[in-house]
């Protein structure tokens, strides 16, 4: 899958330096080292999400399987801004728990709200939902009373 990803990325004329692979909860993280990393990455990450979806497309019909577990970083930007969404959500879940109220988080992808989801599956005082549609929808997390 690295020399995979490599060679694809290369087609591009992007330049590749590695390939790691890295395993959090349970989703193959393919960290791509580049010195070509804005151009990989594009505005807010347009075109790493757009460059995660093709990989996912790709290897599924290359294996024949359905693995969305699969996830492409570049030169770290994702493990960053993965860390922001878990401190934000972490902040906004003790105001929750503070006030005993519900407060909405920003817009942001499937995965993203994935993270959040698990974040709080297992909380006490915190539920958290999906609410809105396409490039609105966003989690909201929720007071709930422990017995």
């Amino acid at each position: 899958m690295r020399a995979y990803i490599k060679e694809f990325v290369e087609k591009m004329g992007i330049i590749v330096e590695s390939v790691e692979v890295v395993v959090v909860a349970a989703h193959q993280i393919y960290s791509i080292k580049t010195p070509d990393s804005k151009q990989l990455i594009g505005p807010q990450g347009e075109h790493l999400r757009a460059l995660n979806y093709i990989f996912r497309r790709s290897i599924e019909k290359k294996t024949n399987t359905k693995d969305s577990r699969i996830v492409v970083d570049v030169n770290g930007y994702q493990h960053k801004q993965l860390s922001e969404l878990e401190q934000k959500a972490t902040l906004l879940a003790e105001r929750v728990r503070t006030f005993k109220s519900s407060a909405d988080m920003t817009p942001m992808s499937a995965y993203e709200r994935m993270i959040v989801h698990s974040m709080f599956s297992e909380d006490k005082n915190i539920t958290t939902e999906s609410e809105g549609f396409g490039a609105t929808r966003h989690v909201v997390l929720r007071y709930k009373e422990s017995i």
